[in-house]
């Protein structure tokens, strides 16, 4: 999140995240922060996010530009199947980034994956083994 440059990616880490300094890595929703900006640091708190997100709650992406006389924009299908006994009660984030960022960092090297802004923010509810379908434009 390139908050010095993105009012959104501002308001995401002043907001929802403890944010103190760059740089800083929010691994899983903010689950594992990471102040180290090591190689070695990073790959042990994805390893240990992994580890703990072992879930039977798969979702999938499809995302499609759409330009035409009458409407721009993105068109984001996703579906998310509740493998588990139990309802399943959260928010769903959806992010729109940038493969390649129109940002450049400190030594001018371009970031990549920089969060534009929420495409989607909802609670969702999914009963046992049913799968959902949101479609968001």
């Amino acid at each position: 999140m390139v908050g010095n440059e993105n009012k959104f990616a501002y308001e995401r880490l002043k907001n929802d995240y403890n944010f103190n300094s760059y740089p800083t890595v929010f691994f899983d929703g903010g689950y594992k922060v990471d102040l180290n900006a090591t190689k070695n640091s990073y790959e042990n708190s994805i390893i240990e996010c992994m580890v703990r997100n072992k879930t039977s709650l798969p979702v999938g992406v499809n995302a499609t530009w759409i330009e035409c006389p009458c409407q721009q924009g993105l068109f984001i299908e996703m579906a998310i199947k509740n493998n588990y006994n139990k309802t399943y009660n959260g928010i769903l984030r959806v992010y729109t980034t940038e493969v390649n960022s129109r940002w450049h960092d400190y030594y001018a090297l371009q970031y990549h994956f920089g969060f534009l802004e929420f495409a989607f923010v909802r609670n969702i509810s999914i009963l046992p083994k049913d799968e959902v379908i949101i479609p968001i434009t």
